[in-house]
């Protein structure tokens, strides 16, 4: 598998897995609204706190898992895009010299 695809699979578990959590927390928050005495307002609430909360959960787990993924790329000495484009620069920089001398 190339390690364009293993990124993509990647991504797209990790937002599959965002999306189903918030579903479930989402299903909870409803089932325990119907069994409270909590109001909608209220349910509500505490529904968007738990969201934001799973959503900077979210984004902690993505940042660390981007730091695995730089790990694992460096490991495999696979270079990133911003390394490329930087190399792309370089060259370009010294072809133009090159065509400045001769």
């Amino acid at each position: 598998m190339k390690n364009k695809e293993l990124a993509k699979k990647v991504m797209y578990i990790t937002a599959g897995l965002a999306l189903a959590s918030k579903q479930k927390i989402e299903a909870m928050v409803q089932e325990f609204i119907d069994k409270s005495e909590m109001s909608e307002d209220e349910g509500k609430k505490l529904l968007e706190e738990i969201i934001a909360k799973a959503n900077e959960t979210r984004e902690e787990f993505e940042a660390k898992l981007e730091e695995a993924i730089h790990k694992v790329l460096d490991k495999m000495h696979i270079t990133t895009k911003a390394e490329y484009d930087e190399l792309k620069k370089r060259i370009e920089k010294l072809e133009a010299k090159k065509t400045v001398v001769q």
